[in-house]
This record gives C-alpha cells, structure tokens and sequence, in this order.
C-alpha cells in the first residue's frame, strides 16, 4: 500500500467516523424527546402504566450505551 492509499483510507475512515457520530446524536436527540414525553405523560395521568415504565427503563439503557460509544 502506498501512502496515497493509506492517506484515502484513513480519510475515509474519519469520513465514516463522522457520519456514525452524527448518527448516534440523533439518536441521542430521540432519546430525550422520548423521556420528556414519558415525564409529560407520567404528569398528566399522575404515574404510568406498566408498559411505559419498562420503555423508561429500556430507554435509560439505551442512553447509557449511546453515550458510553460516544464518549469513546
């Protein structure tokens, strides 16, 4: 491999990099947009039903895990 090649893959490996980033804040964005829903929701009725409390917890795992690949 010649420096040019290996100049365009890593390039292109930043390129990707970026792009997943990207992705992964917006993921991030949904997942406050789902907890604020679920705090207006558990506001309004005064708790939430079983269902809605196991999607709270599934979503502050998923939070955990975005923001431990981004950090990295």
């Amino acid at each position: 491999m010649d420096i040019k090649e290996f100049e365009k893959l890593v390039g292109s490996t930043y390129a990707l990099l970026e792009e997943e980033y990207g992705i992964m804040n917006e993921i991030r964005d949904m997942i406050v947009l789902s907890e604020e829903r679920l705090k207006e929701e558990e506001t309004s009725r005064g708790t939430l039903d079983e269902e809605m409390k196991r999607a709270r917890s599934e979503i502050a795992v998923i939070r955990r895990n975005i923001n431990t690949t981004i950090e990295e």
